[in-house]
């Protein structure tokens, strides 16, 4: 009957799981895809990149913007476009998948079964994958919920059973090679996961060295052990050197992309360390440090014409449009253009460029010209400025507001693109082909040949059937808003709770409380990572407290308050049932089996006794109906004893009384025999006389 309940409960579990992802995946179901046309550095490079690929021409020819971006989306991308798949129903499903594989990963620590449906539920309905920034635009970003959930999945899968057969740790061990390799080239900003994977690992291999182990085979199984903690980072580093060397058989050059080596970083690295004349925020290369790195470099002067027009474009688009700076951000973007619309758009010549520039800028440091500043460990990154202590933390608090309640996320029925381009239609079209979506159109839009498209003669019936979908996600990403920023003040809360009672358990050698600890702060961390780095990124370089950036932080955010608020209950659990619930239950369970055992053994006993009462009162009744029979024989036979023997005895007078008397006794007994029957007294008293006149 145990198992029975066991078995009911996990199908029910799995059948409430399949029924909550089908719902997810019906809402999101023929929802249009959101076609950036004028992003050409970014939605436009992503599908154009995919197109290529699926053509087999990998990343189509060599431009300025060929290698400035990862090139794991366009093969995403390429994959669906190879199956016929949607874009937005995959990339939906590859979050289900990875939220169910977290809860696979946890399941170590989150026991009871409402508790994980909890948790998986909420995971699973996360607002920022129905948002338009993330899940509608066919861009990179709607890759980094998913694949790093099932990073952090493999990691933490791997340290909860770090104590386990060995076995139990392959799949984990494949499952953090192959996602870690992937995901470090969806964006360039992808190291933010770094310090998780390390602070697992080095748990994980903790966990190995506490385990019990005794001669050469337990030697031999911590051996495989190690190796198999080390798969993702052999992996990784096996991955990064095939990109880099398929890229060099490619283009010419050996770099997996230009922004982390190359020539031109380290031209960059030297710009960043000269200090401008003036400083200003978000700005590290002013117009005035400009003319002077022209003066002193012959070879950046060369692309200053072009380099200035492409700075007036950009500066438009920044958070200050009116001074005609132009932010980090987008000013090594102006670079690149510049050089490539200079005449430099070979691999080749603009390697060549960006090496006389960083030498000629360097000689001019050397000489004396220029005020140097300290640089960032990312060439990329810009300076470390004095007012960014005052405005970092805020900008951090700030984030951490913006994510935790769910800011800016909306889920609109249509976005309707602008005809500014007359090859809008067919970039459009580009889209849709890729990604197995269908896109919206404008009223007046037209096709290349200037007709009216033919999507449009049935866009508002298509739009009508999204409204009851639109309302039904918009209601849910209301009651995260509402619901999200007082649970994660909670979480804050218990975090500092389960962190004291982890130190106080430790030394008590319980080490549950110690493990979800640590799942808890490996979560806390991460999540402290991405937003400090983002925070640094829209302090230094270009406006970055959005959804777009951080797309990566909500889902791990949800994971951590919904894991530090179940530990908590996990503990009081602990406390309330300190054998665990089944050992109490079973001790439960077994006492009101002794309880109806011996409830039975009294009930038949009782009905014995009952019986036995019974029969003694029938064996009564029958002695008292045997014993006038027994009188009636000795009347018949008692007047022939009394006349032998009467005389003999006493042969006086007074015998002739005797006997008169005693015939008139038993004739009166004839008549008194029914009054007698009764009275067991005067029975004994019958028989005792009837014995003395036999004799």
């Amino acid at each position: 009957m145990k198992v029975f309940k066991k078995i009911l409960s996990t199908l029910l579990l799995l059948a409430a799981i399949c029924a909550i992802s089908l719902f997810k995946q019906y809402i999101v179901s023929d929802y249009p895809i959101l076609p950036f046309t004028g992003a050409g550095e970014d939605d436009v490079l992503m599908v154009n990149n995919a197109k290529s690929i699926y053509d087999g021409r990998w990343l189509g020819d060599y431009k300025y913007n060929t290698l400035m971006k990862g090139p794991s989306f366009p093969l995403y991308l390429a994959f669906l476009r190879q199956h016929n798949l949607s874009y937005i129903n995959s990339t939906t499903a590859l979050y289900t998948l990875a939220c169910l594989i977290f809860m696979i990963a946890i399941r170590k620590i989150v026991k009871n079964k409402f508790g994980f449906f909890l948790i998986f539920v909420v995971l699973l309905l996360n607002p920022i994958m129905y948002n338009q920034e993330v899940i509608q635009r066919v861009y990179r970003n709607s890759l980094v919920p998913p694949v790093s959930m099932l990073i952090i999945a493999a990691y933490i899968g791997m340290f909860l059973r770090s104590h386990d057969n060995f076995l139990k740790l392959i799949p984990w061990s494949v499952l953090a090679a192959a996602s870690l390799s992937f995901f470090y080239y969806i964006r360039e900003d992808s190291m933010w996961i770094l310090p998780f994977v390390i602070f697992m690992t080095f748990a994980t291999f903790i966990g190995f060295l506490t385990k019990e182990k005794m001669g050469f085979v337990a030697i031999v199984k911590f051996f495989i052990e190690v190796m198999l903690l080390a798969v993702p980072i052999i992996t990784f580093f096996y991955t990064t050197e095939k990109l880099a060397l398929y890229n060099e058989k490619m283009y010419g050059i050996k770099t997996t992309n230009v922004l982390k080596d190359s020539n031109f970083v380290e031209a960059m690295d030297t710009i960043y360390s000269i200090k401008p004349s003036e400083e200003l925020r978000y700005i590290s290369v002013t117009r005035d440090k400009m003319n002077k790195m022209a003066e002193v470099s012959p070879s950046f002067n060369a692309i200053m014409d072009q380099l200035n027009i492409i700075c007036d474009t950009f500066a438009k688009i920044d958070r200050n449009p009116f001074d005609k700076e132009v932010e980090d951000g987008w000013w090594f973007w102006a670079f690149r253009i510049a050089a490539s619309s200079s005449g430099y758009n070979t691999v080749e010549k603009e390697e060549e460029l960006y090496q006389k520039i960083n030498k000629e800028l360097k000689q001019a440091i050397t000489e004396g010209k220029f005020e140097t500043q300290k640089t960032m460990p990312s060439s990329l990154t810009p300076p470390w400025r004095e007012n960014f202590k005052e405005f970092l933390p805020l900008t951090i608090s700030s984030a951490i507001r913006f994510v935790s309640s769910f800011e800016d996320i909306e889920f609109p029925i249509a976005r309707y693109e602008r005809y500014d381009d007359p090859n809008t239609y067919n970039i459009i079209k580009t889209f849709e082909d890729m990604s197995g979506d269908r896109a919206l159109f404008d009223d007046d839009a037209v096709d290349t040949e200037g007709n009216p498209v033919e999507e449009l003669k049935d866009q508002q019936e298509y739009t009508k059937t999204l409204i009851p979908k639109y309302k039904i996600v918009n209601r849910l990403i209301f009651t995260y808003k509402v619901v999200s920023p007082m649970l994660g003040m909670i979480s804050w809360i218990v975090y500092i709770a389960i962190s004291l009672i982890a130190f106080v358990d430790m030394f008590m050698k319980n080490f549950e409380s110690l493990k979800r600890w640590v799942v808890c702060s490996s979560l806390l961390g991460a999540f402290f990572t991405i937003i400090v780095g983002v925070s640094y990124n829209h302090v230094a370089s270009c406006n970055s407290v959005t959804t777009l950036y951080l797309s990566g932080a909500y889902s791990v955010y949800l994971a951590f308050m919904l894991v530090t608020i179940y530990s908590i209950f996990a503990k009081g659990y602990e406390l309330v049932y300190p054998n665990g619930k089944e050992v109490v239950m079973d001790a439960i369970e077994s006492d009101i089996k002794r309880e109806k055992k011996l409830r039975k053994e009294y009930i038949k006993q009782e009905k014995l006794r009952k019986k036995e009462e019974k029969n003694k009162k029938k064996e009564v009744k029958e002695e008292i109906i045997e014993e006038p029979k027994a009188v009636e024989e000795v009347k018949e036979e008692e007047p022939i004893v009394e006349v032998k023997e009467e005389p003999k005895k006493q042969p006086k007078k007074t015998s002739t009384a005797k006997k008169k008397t005693t015939t008139k006794k038993i004739s009166k007994s004839k008549s008194d025999i029914d009054s007698k029957k009764k009275t067991t007294k005067k029975n004994n008293t019958a028989k005792k006389s009837s014995g003395k006149r036999r004799k």
